[in-house]
């Protein structure tokens, strides 16, 4: 996903319905580009942002590893 700054919890919810199962975000690899520090959206919550119906404990962000690109080609 390109832009992931400006992009809401709601757009990455309905992932785990369209892949028919109950994986985090459907059992799909997400790659994620952006600058995090950019605008936020202009609806909505940050995607990053624990979306209230997910259980507390299961923190999402943790889940992704991160990878900083440096050089610009």
């Amino acid at each position: 996903m390109d832009k992931t700054k400006i992009m809401s919890n709601v757009h990455v919810a309905p992932i785990p319905e369209f892949k028919n199962n109950n994986k985090l975000f459907g059992g799909v690899n997400i790659l994620l580009f952006g600058d995090i520090m950019q605008l936020p959206p202009v609806k909505g919550h940050w995607c990053f942002m624990q979306p209230p119906w997910l259980l507390a404990e299961i923190n999402l962000w943790q889940l992704f590893s991160f990878c900083e690109l440096t050089i610009n080609i």
